[in-house]
């Protein structure tokens, strides 16, 4: 699994709706097209060399078409994405829970999106692991993978540790429905260790984990 940094616009235009749509949006409001039946990259560098101006510059268009196929092919299930808010020292923090989808109905700037559950709208930038704070200061792109190795780890424990207790509890309660389906040998071996990020008078791990969505 991986943690990536997706901005919500060059002035933050799309964070609200992010927030408020439990997605994660990109822009290339220029690029009219659903991306779902993209395989790879180089179709996709295609597909926006349609759309662009003929003077775009080739590595602009590569830049691009490697952000954007990030977007939709790359970013999996159970990944974490971290927001920046800008002009904000702070990032909303997130789970991805589906594949990419193309949303016109969301207005000609938000038709490509991934589904979200916002952990939290909004925690300090320093309190994150430093990797991911590293990735949101020293990268300018839209969409950007946090390279470190134990950046997914990393933000496992400032999941179970920060976000306990907080507003965002129903959404803690599906990532551990996550970590069971995906893997229940890991989740029953620490078992006792996620049984604490459990709120007291919920009803048992197990009730909450299968409850509905």
């Amino acid at each position: 699994m991986t943690v990536w940094v997706v901005r919500g616009g060059r002035e933050g235009e799309r964070e609200e709706l992010c927030l408020e749509k439990s997605l994660i949006i990109i822009g290339w409001k220029e690029v009219r097209l659903d991306l779902s039946t993209i395989e790879t990259q180089a179709e996709l560098r295609e597909r926006l060399q349609q759309t662009y101006p003929p003077e775009t510059k080739p590595d602009r268009l590569s830049n691009h078409a490697g952000q954007v196929f990030r977007f939709v092919k790359t970013i999996q299930r159970g990944d974490y994405v971290v927001m920046p808010r800008k002009g904000r020292k702070t990032a909303a923090v997130g789970l991805v829970t589906g594949p990419y989808e193309y949303r016109p109905d969301l207005g000609p700037d938000n038709i490509h999106v991934r589904p979200v559950n916002w952990l939290r709208d909004e925690v300090s930038r320093n309190s994150l692991p430093a990797a991911v704070t590293y990735t949101m200061e020293g990268a300018a792109g839209t969409v950007t993978r946090v390279k470190a190795g134990d950046a997914h780890p990393s933000m496992e424990r400032f999941v179970s540790e920060s976000v306990t207790g907080s507003p965002s509890t129903p959404p803690v309660h599906l990532l551990l429905r996550w970590r069971l389906e995906e893997n229940p040998q890991r989740f029953f071996s620490t078992r006792k260790s996620l049984t604490s990020t459990v709120p007291s008078g919920g009803g048992s791990l197990e009730s909450r984990q299968v409850g509905e969505r």
